[in-house]
């Protein structure tokens, strides 16, 4: 232990101005004849530190220095000093801790104080997982056979916030790749603090296409040409670094191992270049490193350590068919080489990455909706990262960016432009599901794609990621919709909670509910609204109706349906195959219907004087729907001495499929008790929807001292519009 015997230097020393730790209030390096003395360098050093503790703060409980090294430069001898913490029994080094001495025959000439200030503020805890759980996590993460050695010792680590923890340290070395880790886990959480590699990657260079040919030039004309190295694909290639290579000559580093079938057939640079035109394997393992690569800086840029944080194998003409895939059993990535090979663009890598990483956050992934959701995450994955990484590069994407394997899709699509799939679809979970799950994932895809248009890549990408790691193997959409709302207030990511709700109902994938209204029933309005129907009365296929209903002036309003009849089936989701959504217009859902309400049924109070009621139907069966009979309105809006009669004609089905029931034959024509049905009255008028919209007013008996003008005045305006959509043809 180093004690304060004086706090400033002795007259005979010379000190030239040094640098100053402004944050720990300390000197950082100092030089100059700061002491002299005899005897040896290190107790030279040891007597020249005591004299400073405490302006070094080295006078800490329990701090204690070590010599660890000694070395021999041009300016004289460099001793070298561990930081050790004293904790219970036990003398602990502290991660980078060190003070570093110059001294030169009889006279130290300088001193660097890089210490870990805060290490004395570490705490033994006393409950720990044994030893042997410590080191099983280590070898998972450090991705480490049974059998490799692993030596480990305790420390204090100190992290950048200065938070001060006892951490194991476990030390590891690998030859294929090679690798000399020092991991450092929390000895109470496990949780890893830090890693550090002293192997050192070096950088090679590679052409590869950036993401994929048809992205970086726009050229829609583009063709496979049975594989052969035309002018237009050799002009698409870009020189890139291929970084964080291991030496050996091969496609393999720190996050990726990419080989081929026939291992004869695997490329080897001894100069680490990786020069090869697109006919040649070479080529396709140089594009798939780069993107592997790149992908998970991206996500060590965002901030996460451990998300499929190994060195991902990849094949890169695994199969001949025009597929590829991820094995959950042997970790590695298969591309196929049937069309245009997979494995040149860079959409096809990413999202195969995607299915690793996602095996890698919860392993055994692919139970409920997790096939579908793994399919979209894919093709967020892909299109989110092309978009973020490629322009950076100074590598714009010229083509549709929500379009994703534009240039593997030009094997067999006929769409403009070519798509493997997209990342923009307006399908709604669940009704639009095919129950294929390419097809299920672009409703997630697209869900989270218009997330990222609304808040940025970064943090979608993010939340995405994090979200990942609470949900199980068999989770819904509903429930990972939950997730990344949760995520975003755990991480305080940045997104508005509200619109990102709002955003993921709007697909269909979260029902997260809004508090339902209250109050009394101010008057009660007849009325018969339904949906569009055919000639046998029932809602069409692959309906998506909206209707909306305002009293103006109401705090809440409340539905009565006499009668609803949808869809059911064991084969839908959650046996409902067509459903009703009550919301407001700003997004916020209050309830949903389903099944049938043979006896009626009275929906919740929603907030506020309009209310929206959304059926959309999937595209097998059809049936009755509903009918609203009666609005209830809530809060005081009116004279409670008027008498409103709604005035609505027995519900008919119309003989036109292709006309709305609004619920009376006259629906549209003026009132006689309201000045203007074309404007809402109060402070900001609302303009009726165009002419096939609805409007429905409530007829007045005037009586109980209310004369004509009054009730022109105090009557409450019931507006109804309908906006409907064909979703598919």
């Amino acid at each position: 232990m180093i004690s304060a015997c004086e706090t400033s230097a002795p007259p005979s020393t010379v000190e030239n101005p040094g640098a100053w730790n402004v944050t720990k209030g300390r000197p950082q390096l100092l030089s100059g004849e700061l002491k002299r003395g005899s005897g040896s360098k290190e107790a030279l050093a040891r007597s020249y530190l005591t004299e400073q503790a405490a302006r070094f703060h080295l006078d800490a409980p329990g701090r204690s220095l070590r010599l660890s090294t000694t070395r021999e430069g041009l300016a004289g001898t460099y001793l070298r000093f561990a930081q050790l913490q004293q904790l219970g029994n036990e003398s602990l080094r502290v991660w980078d801790g060190d003070v570093i001495v110059l001294v030169n025959r009889d006279v130290v000439r300088a001193v660097n104080l890089e210490l870990r200030d805060e290490a004395h503020l570490a705490v033994l805890p006393d409950q720990q997982p044994p030893l042997a759980e410590a080191s099983r996590r280590a070898r998972e993460l450090l991705s480490l056979s049974k059998d490799a050695d692993v030596a480990h010792e305790r420390v204090v680590h100190v992290s950048k916030t200065g938070e001060a923890r006892v951490a194991w340290k476990f030390m590891a070395s690998t030859e294929a790749p090679p690798h000399d880790w020092s991991l450092l886990l929390d000895v109470e959480t496990l949780v890893e603090l830090e890693r550090r590699d002293g192997v050192k990657f070096i950088d090679g260079t590679g052409y590869v296409f950036d993401v994929n040919p048809v992205a970086s030039t726009g050229d829609l004309t583009l063709t496979d040409s049975m594989n052969q190295a035309t002018p237009a694909l050799e002009a698409a290639r870009f020189l890139v670094t291929l970084p964080r290579l291991d030496g050996s000559g091969l496609t393999r580093g720190d996050f990726a191992d990419v080989r081929t079938r026939d291992a004869g057939a695997r490329v080897s640079s001894p100069t680490n270049e990786f020069l090869f035109s697109r006919n040649n394997l070479g080529f396709e393992q140089a594009n798939v490193y780069f993107h592997l690569t790149r992908t998970q800086e991206r996500i060590q840029a965002l901030g996460f350590i451990d998300v499929n944080n190994r060195i991902q194998g990849a094949v890169v003409d695994q199969q001949n068919a025009d597929n590829s895939f991820y094995s959950p059993q042997t970790l590695r990535l298969g591309f196929g080489t049937g069309g245009v090979d997979d494995a040149e663009d860079g959409d096809i890598v990413m999202h195969e990455y995607g299915h690793a990483i996602q095996d890698n956050q919860v392993p055994g992934w692919g139970g409920g909706d997790e096939d579908a959701m793994g399919e979209g995450f894919g093709d967020y994955l892909a299109a989110s990262f092309s978009l973020a990484l490629a322009p950076d590069a100074g590598r714009p994407q010229l083509s549709d960016p929500a379009c994703v394997g534009d240039w593997d899709a030009v094997a067999y699509s006929n769409d403009t432009p070519p798509c493997l799939r997209r990342v923009d679809t307006t399908k709604h979970w669940p009704e639009d599901s095919e129950y294929a799950s390419h097809a299920d994932g672009e409703i997630w895809s697209a869900s989270l794609w218009r997330a990222r248009s609304l808040f940025g890549a970064d943090v979608v990408d993010t939340l995405v990621l994090e979200s990942h790691f609470i949900l199980g193997t068999g989770g819904t959409m509903f429930t990972a919709s939950e997730a990344l709302l949760n995520a975003n207030v755990m991480l305080d990511a940045g997104a508005d909670e509200t619109l990102l709700r709002r955003t993921l109902i709007s697909y269909g994938v979260s029902r997260r509910l809004s508090p339902a209204g209250d109050g009394g029933v101010a008057l009660s309005i007849p009325v018969s609204i339904g949906p569009v129907r055919d000639a046998a009365g029932n809602y069409r296929n692959g309906t998506d109706e909206t209707r909306t209903l305002t009293v103006p002036g109401a705090s809440g309003l409340q539905l009565h349906f006499d009668r609803v009849v949808l869809e059911t089936s064991n084969d839908c989701v959650g046996r409902s195959c067509d459903n009703i959504y009550l919301f407001t217009p700003s997004g916020d859902l209050y309830q949903v219907i389903t099944g049938t309400q043979s006896a009626g049924l009275t929906s919740v109070i929603v907030p506020g004087d309009t209310v929206s009621i959304r059926l959309i139907s999937d595209d097998s069966q059809t049936r009755f729907g509903y009918r609203v009979d009666r609005i209830d309105v809530i809060g005081d809006v009116m004279d409670a001495g008027l008498v409103f009669d709604g005035g609505m004609d027995p519900f008919t089905p119309p003989m036109d499929a292709g006309v709305p029931d609004a619920g009376r034959p006259d629906a549209g024509a003026g009132d006689a008790g309201v000045r203007d049905a074309g404007v809402v009255p109060g402070p900001s008028a609302r303009t009726l929807p165009p002419a096939g919209d609805e409007t429905l007013t409530p007829m007045v008996q005037r009586g109980c001292g209310c004369g004509a003008a009054e009730a022109e005045l105090t009557l409450p305006l019931l507006l109804v519009w309908c906006g409907a959509r064909r979703r598919k043809s």
